[in-house]
C-alpha cells in the first residue's frame, strides 16, 4: 500500500521532482564554475557609482539596462561574485515553474529541462540570457490570453525591450500586433492604447541606450548593409542560409570542438525554421500574427549575424529559443492544414531538442573537470602573494580582464596603459588594443597579459586548459 502511494505521488508530481533535481544539480555545478570575462563585465558595470554611469556604459554591450539593474542591488549589498550564478539559477527555476504551467505534454517539459535551453548554459553562467528564456516562456504562457491580462502582458513586452538587442525584432513584431489589435477591435480601450504607448516608449528608449554611441567593434562593419545588397540575390540567399547554419552549429558546438554532430543539428535547425515559415504561410489568414512574431524574432538575429558575423554559442542558442517559442505559438489554437506538416515539425523539434541534450551535459562535465576561465586562479594568487594596492598594468589584452577585476575586488588595482586611468570594465567604445610601449612601464609595478611575453620577469602564470582560452601571465615591471 505504501509503495502504491509512493508511486502515485511520483507519477503525479514527477515534473516538480525533476525540477528539484535540476536545482540540486545546478547548485553543484555553480560550485565548480569559474566565471569568465563576460560575466565579470556585467558585474563590474552593475557596480558603477550611479545609474547614469551604467547607462553611459551600455553602447556596445548589446544587452540593455535591465540586466545591470537586476545585478546592481547584489553588488551594492556586497554579494560575492563567485556565486553570481545563483542569480541566473533563480531566474531559470522561475522559468521552469512557468514551463510546467504551459499546455505541453510532460515528455516535452522534461526534454526542455534537459536541453541547452534550460540545462547548464543559462542556469550556471551569470548572463542576461537566463532572463531571455524566462521572458520567452512567459510569452508562451501570456500571449494566448493577452486580452485578459493586458497589464501583465504589457509589462512583459516592456521588459523584453530592455533585456537584449537580440529581442528587438520580436519586440517590434509584438508592438505591431498590439497596434493592429487595438485598431481593429470593436471596443476601443484606453488601457490597451496606454499599454501600446508604454511598450513603444520602452522600445525607443532601448534603441537609444544601445545605439547612441558607436562601438569600435562595429566600425569595420559600418557599410555592412551596402556590402550585402551589392551582391547578387542568389549569393545573398546562400550567405543567409550559411549564417543560419552557423547559428545552429554554434548552439551545438560541444567543448569548443568541431563535430559532425553539431553540423547535423545545425542543418536540422535550418529545416525546422523553414518548416515553421512554410506552415505559417499555409495558415496565414488565421495565424499571421504568430508568423510575424517568428519572422521578427529571427530577423533581428539574422541582422546581427550579418553585421557582426557573431561567433558565439549563446548567439545561436537565443535563435533556438526563439524558434521553439515561435513553434509553440503557431501550434496553439485550432489545427490547421496541412496536418502532416505540423506533425513533421513536431518530430523535427523533438529530435532537435533531444539531440541537443549531449551538448549541455558534455559542457557541464567539462566545466567540472577543467577550468572555464583561469581568472579565478590568477586572482587568488594576486590576493595572496602580491602586496595589497599594487598597480597592475593592462594593455593589449584589456578585453580579457573584467573577470579578473571582478574576482580581485580591492586586492589590487588594474590600470589602463593608454592613459594610466583605473580599469574597471572593458569599455567597447573607447578601449582599443593598446600595444605595450616602453613609456608604459613606469605606470605600475606589474603587467598582466593573456599570453606570454619575452624580456620581462614572469612572476606567475595561469595557462591551464580553459573553455575560453582565458590565460593570464603576470610580469614584474620594477
Amino acid at each position: 500500500m505504501e509503495e502504491n502511494r509512493f508511486l502515485k505521488f511520483v507519477g503525479k508530481y514527477k515534473i516538480y521532482l525533476l525540477l528539484i533535481l535540476y536545482a540540486m544539480i545546478h547548485i553543484l555545478l555553480i560550485q565548480y564554475h569559474e566565471n569568465w570575462r563576460d560575466e565579470g563585465q556585467a558585474w563590474m558595470i552593475a557596480g558603477l557609482p550611479g545609474i547614469k554611469d551604467i547607462l553611459d556604459a551600455l553602447p556596445g554591450e548589446g544587452h540593455v539596462a535591465l540586466w545591470f539593474l537586476l545585478l546592481r542591488p547584489f553588488r551594492l549589498l556586497g554579494y560575492p561574485y563567485g556565486y553570481a550564478g545563483f542569480l541566473s539559477l533563480g531566474i531559470m527555476l522561475f522559468a521552469g515553474l512557468v514551463l510546467i504551467r504551459l499546455e505541453l505534454p510532460v515528455f516535452w517539459k522534461c526534454v526542455l529541462l534537459l536541453s541547452p535551453v534550460f540545462f547548464y548554459f543559462n542556469a550556471v553562467l551569470c548572463r542576461p540570457y537566463s532572463v531571455i528564456v524566462l521572458e520567452l516562456v512567459l510569452l508562451c504562457y501570456l500571449y494566448p490570453k493577452r486580452s485578459q491580462h493586458k497589464l501583465w502582458y504589457c509589462l512583459l513586452v516592456i521588459s523584453m525591450a530592455q533585456t537584449h538587442s537580440y529581442l528587438f525584432g520580436l519586440v517590434l513584431a509584438l508592438i505591431i500586433v498590439e497596434v493592429v489589435d487595438c485598431l481593429v477591435s470593436e471596443k476601443k480601450s484606453v488601457v490597451a492604447f496606454g499599454c501600446v504607448l508604454a511598450e513603444c516608449g520602452s522600445f525607443v528608449l532601448a534603441l537609444y541606450e544601445v545605439f547612441r554611441k558607436t562601438s569600435h567593434m562595429g566600425e569595420a562593419q559600418d557599410h555592412w548593409l551596402q556590402d550585402v545588397l551589392a551582391k547578387p540575390i542568389w549569393e545573398i540567399v546562400k550567405q543567409f542560409f550559411e549564417q543560419l547554419h552557423m547559428l545552429g552549429y554554434k548552439s551545438f558546438w560541444m567543448n569548443n570542438q568541431r563535430s559532425i554532430y553539431a553540423n547535423v543539428l545545425g542543418y536540422l535547425l535550418i529545416a525546422v525554421m523553414v518548416g515553421i515559415v512554410i506552415y505559417g504561410l499555409c495558415c496565414i489568414r488565421t495565424k499571421w500574427r504568430e508568423l510575424l512574431l517568428f519572422l521578427g524574432g529571427m530577423g533581428a538575429i539574422a541582422v546581427i549575424q550579418f553585421r557582426y558575423a557573431a561567433q558565439h554559442w549563446q548567439h545561436g542558442l537565443v535563435a533556438v529559443e526563439i524558434c521553439l517559442a515561435g513553434f509553440y505559438l503557431l501550434r496553439k489554437g485550432p489545427k490547421e492544414k496541412p496536418a502532416w506538416l505540423q506533425k513533421a515539425l513536431g518530430i523535427g523539434v523533438a529530435v532537435l531538442c533531444i539531440g541537443s541534450i549531449p551538448t549541455s551535459m558534455c559542457t557541464a562535465i567539462y566545466d567540472v573537470q577543467d577550468s572555464f576561465s583561469n581568472a579565478k586562479a590568477m586572482a587568488a594568487y594576486i590576493q595572496s602573494e602580491i602586496p595589497e594596492g599594487s598597480r597592475i598594468l593592462v594593455c593589449q589584452d584589456s578585453d580579457y580582464m573584467p573577470g579578473l577585476q571582478a574576482y580581485l575586488g580591492e586586492a589590487a588595482q588594474l590600470v589602463r596603459a593608454a592613459d594610466g586611468t583605473e580599469y574597471v570594465y572593458y569599455d567597447r567604445v573607447t578601449d582599443y588594443s593598446v600595444p605595450l610601449l616602453v613609456e608604459h612601464l613606469g605606470m605600475g609595478e606589474y603587467l598582466i597579459l593573456n599570453g606570454p611575453l619575452d624580456g620581462l620577469e614572469l612572476v606567475h602564470k595561469e595557462d591551464g586548459p580553459s573553455f575560453w582560452g582565458e590565460n593570464y601571465y603576470l610580469y614584474r615591471l620594477r
